[in-house]
């Protein structure tokens, strides 16, 4: 029994021995590293508020550059970058830029990133020296194992789990304390480069600016309008482009149509030929008719000359009968050239319709021509 007690005081002493020594350092590294920090920033930020007692004493708030390269780099940097004798900043800097850069050699410090690590290595420690441990455990199979036993075997191992967890919370302690000493001298950097840097800048760098911030809004409100503009032609060209397919299937229906009436105008035209045959064989049966009335004519004088000197009564007579007969053929020749224009109106009908379908709107159906327009001559 007093043997087992002493060799779990011996691996007590081990264990803790271990996990308080590595424990010690890396707190003491945290605390080395949070002191060293905080001291450098508070002498910063000192050296900043001289730097603004001097501007306020009509000074020109700069400082001896040679020493700002060996306390704080970044003011001599500004100093540099932003001449005093100088109407523009070498290199075309800005205020966002040179803040921007204020905030980069901040947050770049080596101590300062080595600090945040061990935040992230302090709970990979504990479990290390808990794996660590495990080498000077030793449980005795032989004895039977209370719950008691096994506890107070497990507890020195499981130092090195909350060893490590300490040692977290501690570097987020030190951590808050860094951050506010670091941001109470970035404020103060902001404050001394406005009022001493910013503010020797010379109009003409701001009237640049401003006029560069104008020329940027109007390229964006150009942009803009250009877009707009694009998105509205776009539509119209789409809507153009409907009515180009639009236009062609009406071309390709109005060529249809043109193609069914060129197939139908030689029907047409032999209808028309057919007429216009009518009509001369009717022209012909006219002629025969006036040679009868002409010869009818030359009876009627050659009977009044036989006759004129031997019966004037008789001569009148027959005179009277021949002028009869004479009306009748001249009546009969204006009803055959009443006829003779009529057949004509119906061929120039005809030849006007078949004109009119050619040349007419392609939705229009085609008239169809009369097949019996021709006129027969009338009987005598």
């Amino acid at each position: 029994m007093l043997d087992e007690l002493l060799n779990r005081l011996q691996l007590l002493d081990r264990h803790w021995a271990t996990v308080l020594g590595v424990g010690l350092l890396f707190l003491v590294v945290q605390l080395a590293l949070s002191l060293r920090l905080s001291a450098l920033a508070r002498r910063r930020t000192k050296i900043v508020k001289q730097l603004l007692r001097d501007h306020r004493r009509r000074g020109d708030g700069r400082g001896d550059l040679e020493t700002l390269e060996e306390t704080f780099p970044w003011v001599a940097w500004a100093s540099s970058v932003f001449p005093a004798d100088a109407k523009s900043p070498r290199g075309a800097f800005t205020r966002d830029q040179a803040l921007a850069e204020l905030d980069a050699r901040l947050a770049g410090d080596s101590k300062y990133l080595l600090l945040q690590r061990m935040g992230v290595m302090a709970p990979l420690l504990g479990v290390v020296l808990t794996v660590i441990g495990f080498f000077w455990l030793h449980i005795d199979a032989g004895d039977e194992q209370s719950l008691n036993s096994i506890l107070a075997a497990v507890i020195p191992l499981v130092s090195g789990v909350g060893a490590g967890a300490v040692l977290a919370l501690v570097n987020q302690v030190l951590l808050h304390r860094v951050g506010v000493r670091m941001e109470r001298l970035r404020l103060s950097a902001r404050h001394w480069f406005d009022a001493v840097i910013w503010s020797s800048v010379g109009q003409e760098l701001r009237a640049g600016t401003d006029n560069s911030l104008a020329a940027m809004e109007r390229f964006a409100t150009g942009i803009t309008a250009a877009a707009d503009r694009h998105a509205h032609s776009a539509e119209r060209l789409e809507a153009t482009t409907q009515l180009i397919k639009h236009a062609a299937a009406q071309l390709g229906a109005a060529a249809n149509s043109l193609h069914q009436e060129l197939e139908d105008i030689p029907a047409n035209l032999a209808e028309l030929k057919d007429a216009l045959a009518a009509s001369a064989a009717a022209l012909q049966d006219l002629i025969p008719i006036g040679t009868r009335a002409v010869s009818n004519l030359d009876v009627s004088v050659a009977a009044f000359r036989s006759t004129l000197d031997r019966e004037f009564t008789e001569a009148a007579r027959l005179y009277h009968g021949a002028s009869r007969t004479l009306a009748a053929s001249v009546a009969q020749l204006s009803e055959s050239a009443v006829q003779l224009k009529f057949a004509s109106n119906e061929i120039q009908q005809q030849v006007d319709n078949a004109a009119s379908d050619i040349f007419d709107e392609p939705t229009r159906a085609p008239v169809q021509s009369n097949g019996d327009s021709g006129l027969t001559a009338r009987p005598r």
